[in-house]
């Protein structure tokens, strides 16, 4: 079974925007969600349900009841020179 992960990817410019990733039931690093929702986090600041997160920060079904439908890892750009 699988657990589907919200990505919203947050430019310094723009509209953000949002992509589904599906990981293992029991769930996956913040590297590993950012990586297969094809996202380089250089310069990036990282959230997961509104709380700041490293990439080893571990999202599992835990996160999926406090989230109330699907974890949401947010991956904001950084200004530049930060």
């Amino acid at each position: 079974m699988t657990m589907k992960i919200k990505v919203k990817v947050v430019p310094t410019q723009g509209k953000s925007t949002t992509k589904d990733v599906e990981v293992e039931e029991s769930g996956a690093s913040v590297a590993e969600v950012c990586e297969a929702a094809g996202i380089d986090v250089k310069n990036m600041d990282l959230t997961m349900n509104g709380k700041p997160a490293k990439l080893t920060t571990h999202v599992g079904p835990k996160d999926a009841l406090e989230a109330k439908d699907k974890p949401v890892v947010a991956v904001s750009e950084r200004p530049r020179g930060s």
